[in-house]
């Protein structure tokens, strides 16, 4: 490598010239990438999608490990449950919150009235 940085034909400085070039192109690419995601992880909706993932996620691990006292306990969960009520009820995300909690009541609604229906089904097949 040092060869290289003490060569100074004018090939070899062209040659680096060009590849410093096009590595400031990509910096430049990544850095305006960098700046879309962002942007975009900015927006009211998104963030409040990502606060309702992480919230479910946290339920589903607590839920699962129910029997374990260590990861289930409610002074485990109050942290993550305060900052996120409080980053949703900001003026700014009601909207997006309440649209997402009517999209998630409604999944909910939908799997349960599923499951009654296949237990019916079952119980049904069941007596006959």
């Amino acid at each position: 490598m040092s060869e290289n940085l003490l060569d100074k034909s004018p090939d070899s400085l062209a040659r680096r010239k060009k590849e410093l070039i096009h590595e400031g192109a990509q910096y430049r690419a990544a850095i305006r990438t960098s700046r879309g995601v962002i942007n975009h992880n900015m927006h009211v909706d998104v963030m409040a999608r990502s606060v309702v993932n992480h919230m479910t996620g946290t339920a589903y691990t607590a839920m699962s490990n129910i029997l374990n006292v260590k990861s289930g306990n409610l002074q485990t969960l109050m942290p993550v449950i305060l900052k996120s009520l409080s980053l949703l009820l900001k003026a700014r995300a009601v909207r997006p919150l309440l649209r997402t909690t009517a999209m998630v009541g409604a999944a909910g609604a939908g799997a349960y009235f599923l499951y009654q229906g296949k237990k019916r089904r079952k119980a049904a097949r069941g007596t006959t």
